[in-house]
């Protein structure tokens, strides 16, 4: 099920998340896990086309997708040297 599969997805993106703000040494590849786990959970929702009143669910488990990305994206700016 489209649905089961999306929050598994962002269930385990979440995690390499955690553990990528706790653990700097190997934080840009643990990053890069998170992100692919994030963005397939979001393909798997976008691609779900619910009854018209699930519809607003789906959308708020989007902008939720959307802001843990935002914080992923966050996380690997943090170990990204400055260039100045």
């Amino acid at each position: 099920m489209v649905i089961i599969d999306a929050a598994e997805y962002r269930a385990v993106g979440n995690a390499y998340r955690e553990i990528a703000r706790r653990w700097r040494a190997e934080r840009p590849a643990i990053v890069q896990a998170a992100v692919q786990h994030l963005e397939k959970s979001a393909a798997l929702l976008r691609s779900f086309k619910p009854v018209p009143e699930a519809e607003p669910l789906r959308q708020k488990e989007l902008t939720g997708i959307e802001a843990e990305l935002a914080l992923c994206q966050h996380l690997d700016k943090q170990h990204s040297p400055s260039i100045d």
